[in-house]
């Protein structure tokens, strides 16, 4: 089996600046932190795949290849000093967000206009009936669809009327204070942000 003695660490990009107004995090930091990540989890015995390690809203993402470690994530780190000692960590195979929704009967996505003017995907619209996610399967006797917003955007604006950041329903009205058709797209209403 590989160890990370013989295993080379590559920090992406991404990982080193994640948005253009952050900081950049140092990479001795973050070649740390995948080296405090390989000691708890193994990741260099483990096969190759893509790995999301997580707890809440702090999140790596490791790809482990037969000669390398590559970091392509990292975020809120920094809440505990890059030290992940106290942090209750899960590790699972990290799902690409092509193929995120693939089986959840998504019928539509939805977006919004970001601060740059581009129009970026921040949610979906399923069908309840086609969907394999077990908490849909559990609902399909009194609802025919879901709207699921992206989590740490539904955490950002505060008067997005739903208590979570998905909802049941049975009607496309229901919707009109959350979305609507704009050129034969779902687009997310303008929302006030939390200070």
């Amino acid at each position: 089996m590989n160890s990370t003695k013989s295993m080379k660490i590559i920090i992406t990009k991404h990982a080193i600046q994640r948005r253009e107004h952050r900081e950049p995090i140092d990479k001795a930091i973050l070649v740390n932190l995948v080296k405090q990540l390989e000691k708890q989890f193994l990741l260099s015995t483990r096969e190759n795949n893509k790995y999301k390690i997580s707890h809440r809203n702090t999140v790596a993402i490791i790809q482990k290849t037969d000669v390398a470690l590559i970091l392509i994530t990292a975020y809120c780190f920094e809440k505990y000093d890059y030290n992940i000692e106290n942090i209750p960590l899960k590790i699972s195979i990290a799902i690409d967000k092509a193929n995120r929704f693939k089986h959840n009967g998504i019928l539509h996505k939805i977006f919004r206009i970001n601060f740059l003017n581009n129009k970026i995907q921040c949610g979906i619209i399923a069908d309840v009936t086609q969907s394999e996610n077990i908490k849909d399967i559990q609902q399909k006797g009194n609802f025919k669809y879901k709207i699921v917003i992206d989590s740490r955007l539904f955490r950002k604006f505060k008067d997005i009327p739903m208590e979570n950041s998905y909802l049941y329903f049975n009607d496309f009205k229901e919707l009109s204070n959350i979305v609507h058709l704009e050129n034969e797209e779902f687009m997310l209403n303008i929302f006030q942000r939390n200070p």
